[in-house]
Parts: C-alpha cells; sequence; structure tokens
C-alpha cells in the first residue's frame, strides 16, 4: 500500500482539479498562469486553497483515493504517472471530462484504471449554503 504522503498528494491534487474545472470562483479561476505556459494551473496557490475547504470533504477525497489505490496498485505502480497526476486524473475519468487514465497512450493499464473509475460512481463539488466546498 502506499504511503500516507502519496495519498495526501494525490487527495490535495484530486481536490485541485475539481475546484479549478468545476467552480466558477474567480480567486480560484485567476489562478491561471499567463506566460508561455498558460493553460496551466498555479499548483501551489491552488494547492493553499484546497487545504481550507472543509475536514469532511478532504476526508471523503482521501477516502475514495484510499480506496482507488488499494484496488488499483499494480496498474498504478504500472502507469509510471505520480500521485499528482494519479489525482488528477481520477477526477478527470469520474466526472466523464472527455479525458482521463485511458488519454495517455497506457493502453490495457489505462483502460483498466479507467474502468475502475466507473466503480466509483461520478462526482461532484458544490459551494454550500456555509459558503464551502464539498463533494457529492
Amino acid at each position: 500500500m502506499k504511503d500516507q504522503d502519496y495519498i495526501e498528494d494525490m487527495a490535495r491534487q484530486y481536490l485541485a482539479t475539481a475546484l479549478f474545472l468545476e467552480t466558477e470562483d474567480k480567486k480560484i479561476q485567476d489562478l491561471m498562469d499567463i506566460g508561455p505556459d498558460s493553460g496551466k494551473f498555479n499548483t501551489a496557490q491552488l494547492l493553499m486553497i484546497v487545504d481550507t475547504v472543509p475536514a469532511e470533504t478532504i476526508e471523503k477525497a482521501r477516502l475514495d483515493c484510499i480506496r482507488f489505490v488499494e484496488e488499483n496498485e499494480r496498474d498504478i505502480d504500472a502507469s509510471g504517472m505520480d500521485a499528482e497526476l494519479i489525482g488528477y486524473n481520477f477526477w478527470l475519468n469520474r466526472t466523464g471530462a472527455g479525458t482521463g487514465f485511458w488519454d495517455h497512450e497506457l493502453e490495457d493499464v489505462g483502460e483498466r484504471l479507467s474502468k475502475s473509475c466507473d466503480k466509483f460512481g461520478e462526482v461532484y463539488i458544490y459551494r454550500g449554503d456555509d459558503n464551502e466546498f464539498y463533494l457529492m
């Protein structure tokens, strides 16, 4: 089993991807880098925002990531992806974003990881009445 740091890195990137791609929060959308790498988000700043979401949101993401790793560790290792890229693609696959593990030229490994995401069902992030972000 991957260590706690791996899971934390994966879960934080999973939530960072959710916040960036699924919310219309101006503060989050302003984290787009400007310059030669335009189109990439400023990961360091976005991860600081992830640290401000409610503990229950972080825990829910963490538990899903633990389960995904437990069920797919062999394919995760075979993919050569780091924790952050696994978290990123886990979110994309679960939300039907049109890309994900299957889109990384991983052949059977990518297909198996993608199919595993299907078992987790769709996931959404939303802003609650308390102005905090939650997963559903």
